[in-house]
């Protein structure tokens, strides 16, 4: 039993930790410390300061899809709707 137990924990574990990392709609590390800066500015209702961030996020790569949707969402927030549909 603590055998089959071992071998349940040794292959679930790191399908477990693999699932924990965050996958982005970009590969540019540059808009994703943007991203991230603009989450930690939320996190203390700066929104400015997460506006700055997420638009020099979209400036490294405009593709980056999480960044559009979160600006999105911030311009929302402090009721600026023309720029969240924009």
């Amino acid at each position: 039993m603590k055998v089959i137990l071992f071998f349940v924990l040794l292959f679930i574990l790191p399908v477990i930790a693999y699932s924990q990392e965050r996958q982005y709609s970009t590969t540019d590390k540059d808009a994703i410390k943007h991203y991230a800066l603009a989450n930690e500015n939320l996190d203390y209702h700066e929104f400015d300061e997460a506006i700055d961030n997420l638009q020099k996020s979209i400036q490294d790569d405009p593709k980056f899809i999480e960044a559009h949707y979160l600006l999105a969402d911030v311009y929302t927030i402090i009721r600026k709707i023309k720029p969240a549909i924009e």
